[in-house]
């Protein structure tokens, strides 16, 4: 179809420029020919924007203009040349005939990549006209639920980084620092808040010291560990993926330093959600 179109295009436009204005052949041919090139080269632009989330409707509009003088151009030909109104159907068809399966392929390919970056929400669950009609409050229920699965869904997806340099209010975080030192064979001297401790045994350990710099957070909150940041603003899901990344996986603990962090109306479900994605993140790591 594409091609029958460029072909009308060319041929109506190099007929014009010969006959009509008296132009050589071959500059009326290079003309036709740069004005088809223009054209599918706008058109392909077009198509490569529709797969991505950068906008492509420069050249979009740029394709739709080369499609409406495309059909003006075969329209007047068959005027000229006294064709009638049959004529100018059949002539200005085929270019209108593209411009709406290319608008329609355009459509195609950018809902693709709005599902895909997450853009489109999943349909809701349809239970059955007798289904309503017998449990009407529970399919309301269903369908409750099923929305609150998308602000859950939706929430989980904004990853929002933490205020290290206190933009926004909040005091800087500072993490903790970690020197691992090896243990020698005859004596291990292990520094902890100024004890000094003489382990005397033969095999190899490994101490970690552990130096606090200053205080995390300016919540004043003793029940938090020093690696998590008291950072009201940090996500569920990159609070719960610090847990899990220093060792801790249970549900009960990681849901009670988000309350300590973010208030107590933190949703469960999210926070198991989140527990459940970052384990299987750091399985399928290892």
């Amino acid at each position: 179809m594409t091609l029958v179109a460029l072909s009308m295009t060319w041929y109506s436009m190099m007929d014009l420029a010969t006959g009509q204005f008296g132009l050589p052949q071959l500059l009326s041919i290079g003309v036709s020919l740069a004005f088809d090139g223009a054209a599918v080269l706008s058109a392909l632009f077009a198509i490569e924007y529709a797969k991505t989330a950068d906008s492509g409707v420069l050249a979009e509009l740029g394709t739709f203009l080369f499609i409406g003088t495309s059909v003006y151009i075969t329209v007047q030909h068959a005027v000229l040349e006294n064709y009638g109104l049959v004529g100018m159907v059949m002539f200005g068809a085929a270019p209108i005939i593209v411009g709406f399966i290319f608008k329609l392929y355009l459509n195609f390919l950018t809902r693709q990549a709005r599902r895909e970056a997450g853009r489109i929400v999943e349909r809701l669950p349809v239970a059955g006209k007798l289904t309503w009609l017998r449990y009407p409050k529970q399919s309301f229920r269903l369908l409750s639920v099923a929305m609150q699965t998308r602000l859950v869904n939706a929430a989980d997806r904004l990853d929002m980084p933490m205020d290290r340099h206190g933009i926004l209010g909040t005091a800087p975080v500072t993490l903790q620092a970690t020197v691992e030192t090896p243990v020698k064979d005859t004596e291990t001297l292990l520094v902890d808040k100024g004890v000094l401790v003489q382990d005397t045994s033969n095999e190899a350990q490994q101490i970690t010291e552990t130096v606090e710099t200053k205080q995390l957070t300016s919540g004043d909150n003793l029940s938090l560990p020093v690696w998590l940041p008291n950072e009201p603003l940090m996500s569920v899901s990159n609070l719960v993926s610090i847990c899990v990344d220093n060792g801790v996986r249970d549900f009960g603990t990681i849901l009670g330093y988000a309350r300590d962090i973010k208030g107590h109306g933190i949703n469960e479900q999210t926070v198991r959600k989140s527990l459940y994605r970052a384990i299987g993140r750091v399985e399928g790591l290892a």
